[in-house]
């Protein structure tokens, strides 16, 4: 009479265990890699977003600083969203269009990205004025 051999002691049994658990931590280690690399991507996108911002605030205050008026700014806005691939809208505080490098006639997002803030309504200017010597 011939003796069975265990469920738990059998070869195929542990064939298949190992193979099974070779699935689970390779599907595991892909999935950690696909998070890695998305959330590095990610995080590189927001980096390049930020700069771009940063850009298009820091022309616009340099604009406001050195101009009387947003007058001849159009030239200035459409030169920014080529560069940066991006819309810019400047308005007033009442949302009335000043320039925008979109098409005329689009709307404007619900809410602004940034603000440009001049003091009284004048652009900042650089005091050229002293204090006199004490």
């Amino acid at each position: 009479m011939r003796r069975r051999i265990p469920l738990r002691k059998r070869l195929l049994v542990r064939l298949l265990s190992v193979s099974a658990l070779i699935a689970v931590c390779s599907v595991a280690a892909t999935a950690w890699l696909a998070v890695t690399t998305t959330t590095s991507a990610l995080k590189e996108e927001q980096g390049q977003d930020l700069a771009a911002d940063n850009r298009i605030l820091a022309t616009l205050s340099g604009y406001a600083a050195t101009h009387a008026d947003w007058s001849d700014v159009r030239r200035t806005v459409r030169g920014l969203s080529r560069a940066t691939g991006r819309r810019i809208a400047l308005t007033t505080a009442d949302r009335t269009p000043v320039a925008d490098s979109a098409p005329h006639g689009t709307p404007l997002p619900p809410r602004p990205a940034a603000t440009v803030d001049r003091p009284s309504g004048r652009p900042w200017r650089r005091s050229r004025t002293w204090p006199a010597p004490a």
